[in-house]
């Protein structure tokens, strides 16, 4: 029973570990994607989509707020401007609820700067948020 639960623990941590890999990795994406305009990173944010999506299916108590913040990142690219001001507030959110500060941080700044790039007065409000965080 005792190595059963090791090994449990084990797959445990490297899910976790692959899953932030799948979070980073997609971030980055998300600025290649909006710096060079190239199709090349759409396929890559899809996967990494694909696998967030996948983890917060499984555990959404560790990875819902992860897939919202994507989801708020692919409305924003594919200028759908509603859906993603409102993707970035229910990331920011759940974030917060589920006490993932350092990417709540990120959230709040991706945030802003969508707001920034919108033209929108909420902006310095977000920006505040995550250096606050930070």
């Amino acid at each position: 029973l005792e190595q059963k639960r090791e090994a449990e623990e084990r797959l445990v941590r490297k899910f976790k570990a692959f899953s932030t890999i799948d979070f980073w990795e997609g971030l980055v994406f998300f600025a290649m994607a909006r710096k060079t305009k190239e199709q090349k990173w759409l396929h890559r944010i899809q996967e990494s989509l694909s696998n967030v999506r996948k983890q917060a299916q499984s555990l959404p108590a560790h990875f819902q707020h992860r897939l919202l913040l994507f989801e708020a990142e692919i409305a924003n690219i594919t200028g759908d401007v509603e859906r993603a001001a409102e993707k970035y507030e229910l990331a920011v959110n759940a974030f917060d609820e589920y006490g993932y500060t350092n990417e709540q941080a990120i959230a709040y700044e991706r945030a802003g700067d969508f707001f920034v790039a919108q033209h929108d007065e909420r902006a310095p409000q977000y920006y505040g948020k995550a250096q606050a965080l930070y």
